[in-house]
């Protein structure tokens, strides 16, 4: 089945579409035009090939990877709580007192089995 791309006296009928792509974040398909060979396939945005779904079809049909135009009501949006930024602020982070950070450590010194407290 050939489809037109314009209904002018000078009319051009897709035979086959080969291949699909972003280009500019808009998808194109590359159509093999009936009576012309291969060098003069070119590469067509989706309004310029709706009269041709059933090729479009086929095409996705062998080639299910290849780009396609999305669904509107199949994508969902999901919103998800920012973990980036703190909800709370802790207030009491380090000892800190009049600007002056007193580190105090307790640890177990494992060679004599004492604890060693360090100023």
């Amino acid at each position: 089945m050939l489809y037109s791309l314009q209904k002018t006296p000078l009319e051009f009928f897709f035979q086959q579409i080969l291949d699909s792509k972003l280009i500019g974040g808009k998808l194109h398909y590359l159509v093999h035009w009936k009576g012309y060979p291969i060098e003069e396939q070119t590469w067509e945005p989706v309004a310029n090939i709706t009269a041709a779904k059933d090729l479009v079809n086929n095409f996705h049909k062998e080639h299910p990877s290849a780009p396609r135009p999305i669904v509107r009501g199949s994508v969902r949006f999901t919103a998800y709580e920012n973990f980036t930024e703190p909800t709370f602020a802790p207030h009491m982070l380090f000892n800190w007192s009049d600007g002056v950070y007193n580190r105090v450590d307790k640890f177990l010194d494992r060679s004599c089995n004492t604890s060693v407290e360090i100023a």
